[in-house]
This record gives structure tokens, C-alpha cells and sequence, in this order.
């Protein structure tokens, strides 16, 4: 089973991150937890025409940054011919009406493969997999959720936008690998309940206890990213900041 960071970093163009992006893979299968811009040529980094090998697409909500790169994915789905299998899309509540009005168009007419679209409950289960979805808080226009993945027994957080709330601490305690947003700069004090700072992240870690932590979602201050990976680091020792293409194995 492996993590790989396909972007990094926020809605602010970076030369060193790219837009939020990870992949997924175990068992055979491919899954996709978001797709901001720069996603799909990340996945032709790591492999030539990777995309085609894509069995499921989970988004965690629909800001810019964490779908942008959904349109060009399925444009060039639907004119690389060969594709069979179908693509399953998850998403939080009212996915489908952004899948109807901003996705759909892109390939109605003309593909060869099903699409099928779901909207997350408190769980989905798959075939060989489970996940179990939390609603975050982020935006008061926008639904937002975590996902946590269960497959052969590890269990794996993705907590998307979010700003501090106990109940994500309780949905993912002990889990083998938290990929956690630190998005608020270490000057901003007071910051914002959108998102979370460093101190917030060393706070989810002491009480989920996760085996590891990887925090994301960064800008591009790499040495106030460090700074937050100092304080984080004095509560938590087991963090790491993710960087693109980092390979995580579990």
C-alpha cells in the first residue's frame, strides 16, 4: 500500500508545490483524493498514462484548487481511446449537481466507459476497501468532508480544508497515516477556523495519535513551513512535511 503526494501546496502558484493531490494504491487499485491543478501531470511524472489506470476519484470539496484539473482529466479520458473499466466518482453532498453542471459536458456524447457518482454518507463499502467520511469545517458555502480509508486493516486520513474540531480528532484516532492540512502561517496568531496552524496540528496529533503524520496544504514560505514543523515536532515527533512525489509505504 502506498501514499504518493501528487501536490503539496495551496491555490497560490508554486514552482515548488503544486495544488492539492494523492494517490492512493493497494491491491491493484488506483484511487485519486482530490485533483488541483498540476494533478495530472504529476501522475504522468510518476507514470506514462497513469491516469488511465485511475479506478476511483475522491474529492474532499469543490474549491478551485482541489478540482481544477478534473476537466482536463476526463477530456483526455475521453479522446485516449482503450479505457473499459468504469470510473467511480465520490464526493460530499451536492457533488452531483458540480459533476452534472461542470464535469458531464466534458465527456457526454462520447465516451467509451461508465462513470458512476456517488455522494459520501457516514460510509461507503467497496469491494476490497471501506471508507467513512466527517463533514469539516472550512467554508460556510462550501461542504467539505475527511476521509479516512480502511484497507487490510490500516487506516488512512485525508482531513481536505479544515479548521480545528474535536470531532475529526475522535473519527481519526489511531489511525496508521494522517495526512493533515497546516495551512496558516506561523505569524498569523489568531488565524482563521478555516484552516489550521501548527499548534493546532501538534494538538489533532497528541489526542488522535496517529503512527504518522504528514502535514500539507502548504505555502510557499518553506521556512515558516519549517517553523511549523518545528512546533508541531516538540508535541509530535513523528511528523514530516510533505513535499511532491513523496512515496509514503505502509
Amino acid at each position: 500500500m502506498k501514499v504518493t503526494v501528487l501536490g503539496s501546496g495551496t491555490f497560490i502558484p508554486n514552482l515548488k508545490r503544486n495544488a492539492p493531490g494523492y494517490l492512493l494504491e493497494f491491491n491493484g487499485k488506483k484511487i485519486l483524493i482530490d485533483c488541483g491543478s498540476s494533478t495530472l501531470l504529476q501522475l504522468e511524472k510518476i507514470k506514462s498514462e497513469s491516469y488511465k489506470e485511475l479506478d476511483y476519484i475522491f474529492i474532499t470539496h469543490t474549491h478551485t484548487d482541489h478540482v481544477s484539473d478534473l476537466d482536463a482529466l476526463l477530456h483526455v479520458l475521453k479522446w485516449n481511446k482503450g479505457r473499459e473499466k468504469e470510473l467511480v466518482f465520490v464526493g460530499p453532498k451536492e457533488f452531483k449537481d458540480f459533476y452534472l453542471n461542470y464535469l458531464e459536458p466534458i465527456i457526454e456524447g462520447n465516451c467509451d466507459f461508465k462513470i458512476m457518482v456517488k455522494e459520501i454518507e457516514d460510509n461507503f463499502n467497496f469491494e476490497d476497501f471501506n471508507v467513512e467520511a466527517i463533514r469539516t469545517k472550512h467554508t460556510d458555502n462550501t461542504n467539505s468532508v475527511a476521509y479516512k480509508f480502511i484497507i487490510d486493516n490500516k487506516r488512512i486520513i485525508f482531513s481536505g480544508d479544515m479548521g480545528y474540531d474535536e470531532k475529526f480528532i475522535e473519527f481519526s484516532q489511531d489511525g496508521d497515516l494522517l495526512i493533515l492540512e497546516c495551512t496558516i502561517s506561523t505569524t498569523e496568531k489568531n488565524g482563521w477556523n478555516g484552516h489550521l496552524n501548527a499548534e493546532q496540528c501538534a494538538e489533532i496529533a497528541k489526542k488522535a495519535n496517529p503512527k504518522k503524520l504528514i502535514l500539507t496544504h502548504l505555502h510557499k514560505d518553506e521556512k515558516d513551513n519549517q517553523k511549523k514543523l518545528e512546533i508541531v515536532k516538540k508535541e509530535f515527533p513523528n511528523v514530516e512535511l510533505a513535499y511532491d512525489l513523496m512515496e509514503i509505504e505502509l
